[in-house]
């Protein structure tokens, strides 16, 4: 009986944690997104440009996903079922994350615009 409280409230505090952890950024989009009301959010959505962004997401996500998915488990099922050289390398490869272009190039927007010796960032 004592075992099975116990799973349960590792189960709740763990559940717990991962709402907070997607809820509340999810949450802060949605309060910024609607702050001026629907109508404003509405509005800038089916902008041109809005538009023409939201196309370019969904058709990158129509071929990353299959693609992805069939390297995914071609390259698993290589891993899992043969013994050859550079399978390690090709694990490694799989392990360790590779950031996204748009995050890659963003960070440096989030450094200040002067440096140490005061000249403006180029």
């Amino acid at each position: 009986m004592k075992h099975t409280s116990r799973k349960w409230s590792l189960r709740v505090v763990v559940i717990g944690y991962l709402a907070l952890l997607v809820g509340l950024p999810v949450g802060y989009l949605f309060i910024k997104a609607f702050s001026h009301g629907l109508g404003a959010f509405w509005s800038e959505v089916t902008k041109p440009n809005a538009v023409a962004a939201l196309k370019l997401s969904a058709e990158v996500a129509l071929i990353a996903v299959p693609v992805n998915t069939v390297i995914g488990i071609g390259a698993a099922l290589l891993l899992a079922k043969k013994k050859f050289f550079g399978g390690r390398a090709l694990t490694l490869a799989f392990d360790i994350p590779s950031p996204s272009r748009p995050s890659s190039l963003a960070w440096p927007s989030s450094l200040p615009t002067r440096g140490s010796a005061g000249s403006a960032r180029g």
